[in-house]
């Protein structure tokens, strides 16, 4: 699967890329470990919250996913395993 053109979370040691399907509300996220997700129905708003932590000076882009994300209960499959 090619990331190349995925955006680059640089302040988080977890989370290393995203991409977001705005039609389908489909976001995938590529970890530092090279296992790939994907998190269904997750709307704009939480994306645009992850994005704004990676552009603040004291933004905590792996914390935001984590509580907003991964712990909120939107369902997920493995699409890739880790490397």
């Amino acid at each position: 699967m090619d990331t190349e053109n995925w955006t680059q979370i640089t302040k988080s040691t977890h989370v290393k890329a995203i991409d977001y399907d705005l039609g389908n509300w489909l976001l995938k996220v590529e970890f530092s470990n090279g296992a790939i997700y994907e998190y269904y129905d997750v709307p704009p708003q939480i994306v645009d919250g992850l994005l704004a932590r990676e552009n603040l000076p004291e933004g905590k882009p792996g914390k935001f996913f984590y509580h907003n994300i991964r712990k909120a209960g939107y369902k997920y499959k493995q699409i890739r395993e880790k490397s």
